[in-house]
């Protein structure tokens, strides 16, 4: 989108949406909500965001993203393009009006051994270092989801993915980025009822400027279940 949105509302669930397959692991994070109930507060003023392609269909998170997790991201993403490079994303989950809004204040860099030119993720002394670099740098914020980058491969879910989210991002308001740092394209994936899809847009927080710097194209694509593409 190239204007400032109006409004927080969602929009009108598609119609040729495709038939959606069940997560391959875990409980469907929906049953889990109730025992992690969250705060009720006021998202930014819509004049302070800017919407990215469109807004959320029925049952999707409100995703808003500072300026600066952006270019967290970005930085991170483009220190080494021939390699999948992630890390955590740090903010707030909280309801308001009977909407769940997901805001993104900071983006922090994983150094993960297990990665390579097709695949990331993250080990036990990954999570480690990010729960410390979380308490230093951020102790206010929560991990809210993950991003990570696909170098020259297109913004999508892969089925290594799927795995990632299903077992360590099984809260509902939990969400993930990818990034193609080469052709200059990110997406935003998460839960819509219960199973993995691609979100149809997000908000960028005008917080240090108030012209958007979003320094990627924002697609919605498909989520890969066993390489099959689901969600698109």
């Amino acid at each position: 989108m190239t204007s400032a949105s109006t409004s927080f509302k969602p929009a009108a669930p598609q119609g040729d949406e495709p038939p959606r397959r069940e997560p391959p692991r875990g409980d469907p994070p929906r049953s889990r909500q109730e025992s992690h109930p969250l705060p009720t507060r006021q998202p930014p003023l819509t004049d302070k965001c800017w919407l990215h392609r469109e807004q959320p269909v029925a049952g999707q998170p409100y995703v808003i993203i500072s300026q600066q997790a952006l270019q967290q991201m970005d930085a991170h993403g483009r220190s080494n393009l021939r390699s999948e490079l992630g890390g955590a994303l740090l903010g707030q989950a909280y309801r308001y009006e009977d909407k769940t809004f997901v805001e993104i204040r900071a983006a922090l860099p994983a150094v993960s051994p297990d990665h390579g030119p097709v695949h990331f993720t993250f080990n036990a002394d990954t999570w480690a270092q990010l729960q410390r670099d979380r308490a230093a740098q951020h102790p206010n914020l929560d991990i809210v989801g993950w991003f990570h980058t696909h170098p020259d491969l297109g913004v999508f879910y892969s089925s290594d993915d799927v795995v990632v989210h299903s077992a360590a991002f099984t809260l509902p308001w939990h969400v993930g980025i990818v990034i193609d740092p080469v052709i200059r394209e990110m997406g935003v994936f998460g839960w819509i009822n219960g199973q993995l899809a691609p979100f149809s847009g997000c908000h960028e927080l005008l917080d240090q400027q108030p012209q958007p710097l979003m320094p990627w194209k924002v697609v919605r694509t498909a989520v890969w279940y066993d390489g099959a593409a689901e969600h698109e």
